[in-house]
């Protein structure tokens, strides 16, 4: 009975401790999904004294409105032209984003920040970048100075998920994805295999299911030292694409530095010229 006893408080013990780690889990990834972060005024300021930026606002279908801005190239023109909507990262406020892709040619660039980023307003979730992404979409090419037949999406990392819905709600002329999910269940359950993680996973963000609908040309960057979202996964995505991948990973390079390789800039003008 004295060994029975201990059985059953080491039983409850190790249970308690899967418990709270579950918990854990599930709360660190979830709730703090989601990095609102605010702008730098300093950011702000040199965005808005910048000729070749514009700032845009618009107002969603809920009364939210998202904030950013619209990069141009330099000495452009008002006659239409291509559009690249970038769709940042977790934590990315994107006037930083705005400032520095002054590389990009030929393009005008949309960094539009979340909802709860920047000075949008709202809280953001899968089903808020979703729609806000088709809004995004359809309000610009309005403008006289965008070619409607001439829009490129931009997903880097959780910016991957509103991309690639893009290209399934909207008729694009390709994407580009840097370091994108399969899905984050599966991330998620990759990291966790010990846990039963997936079904409370309320943003899943099912890229690669999407990539299955998608017939536009895509062009994805991954990095080998990726610990955050593996290339294994991104290649899933690759592999489910429908139209023509062209893929380039670049050697010991990880999610937050891959922006450094001496060809990321180069691969991605090159593919955005092909486009035109």
């Amino acid at each position: 009975m004295q060994l029975l006893k201990y059985i059953l408080i080491a039983g409850f013990l190790v249970g308690l401790f899967i418990g709270i780690q579950f918990l854990m889990v599930v709360w660190n990834q979830e709730d703090q999904l989601f990095f609102e972060t605010t702008i730098s005024e300093q950011h702000q300021d040199e965005a808005a004294e910048n000729a070749a930026i514009e700032e845009i606002r618009l107002t969603t279908a809920d009364q939210e409105e998202l904030h950013g801005w619209l990069r141009h190239p330099v000495d452009a023109a008002d006659e239409p032209m291509p559009l690249l909507l970038y769709f940042g990262g977790n934590a990315e406020e994107k006037t930083q984003a705005a400032l520095s892709h002054d590389w990009i040619e030929g393009y005008r660039i949309a960094f539009i920040n979340y909802r709860g980023y920047g000075l949008s307003s709202g809280s953001p979730g899968e089903n808020e970048l979703f729609a806000d992404s088709e809004l995004i979409f359809d309000r610009l090419v309005e403008r006289d100075d965008v070619s409607e037949d001439q829009v490129v999406s931009f997903g880097r990392s959780m910016g991957s998920a509103p991309a690639t819905h893009l290209a399934t709600a909207r008729d694009l002329a390709g994407t580009i994805l840097a370091a994108p999910y399969d899905s984050r269940v599966r991330v998620q359950e990759h990291r966790h295999p010990w846990l039963p993680i997936g079904p409370f996973i309320r943003h899943p963000f099912e890229v690669s299911t999407m990539a299955e609908e998608i017939g536009s040309p895509l062009l994805i960057l991954t990095g080998t030292d990726d610990q955050v979202i593996p290339p294994e996964h991104s290649a899933v995505t690759a592999d489910s694409w429908q139209g023509e991948v062209t893929a380039n990973q670049y050697e010991g390079f990880g999610h937050n530095d891959m922006q450094m390789h001496p060809d990321y800039q180069g691969d991605i003008q090159a593919f955005l010229d092909e486009l035109q």
